[in-house]
């Protein structure tokens, strides 16, 4: 099976949607649109998923849970790498085709590797990403800082309250 290798997400003003690139270390790109829409319809999805490691959830106050969870969320983005530009290759192949194709369908759920992360379209196939808890958390940093920079009224936060507010 394919490992993932590299997660971008562009936002593309002249059609108001985000690119999701993903490479493989095979050589393979995978490209999908996300709309506002289907954001705010995975957002939840995802930052329930967080929630449910096993020392977030064993917590029985809610402020211990979103203080662990954001405390977490800290330690995954510092470890991730952010600044390694995407690496554009010639030698890419493109399962799904070069155009991206637009998410329509959204689903999360437990893998013994983490969650899988399936974006479909209306009709035909989609991707299903494996994402570790960590790569999840760097996933969510690169939603929530897209979105902001497009502009699109999101409060994507991982954690509901900071510690200590």
């Amino acid at each position: 099976m394919a490992q993932l290798q590299q997660v971008q997400i562009q936002y593309s003003a002249a059609d108001d949607r985000l690119l999701l690139r993903i490479s493989s270390d095979t050589g393979a790109e995978y490209r999908v649109w996300l709309t506002r829409r289907i954001v705010r319809a995975m957002w939840p999805k995802l930052v329930e998923s967080l929630r449910r490691a096993p020392e977030i959830s064993s917590q029985s106050h809610p402020e211990a849970r979103e203080a662990i969870l954001s405390i977490k969320h800290d330690e995954a983005v510092a470890k991730a790498d952010y600044g390694t530009r995407y690496q554009e290759r010639g030698d890419r192949t493109f399962p799904l085709g070069q155009e991206p194709l637009l998410a329509a369908k959204v689903r999360l759920q437990p893998a013994p590797a983490g969650h899988v992360l399936a974006l479909h379209p209306q009709r035909g196939q989609g991707i299903d990403l494996t994402l570790s808890e960590s790569l999840m958390h760097a996933f969510c940093k690169l939603l929530a800082d897209t979105t902001a920079k497009a502009e699109w009224d999101l409060d994507l936060r991982v954690a509901v309250a900071e510690p200590g507010n």
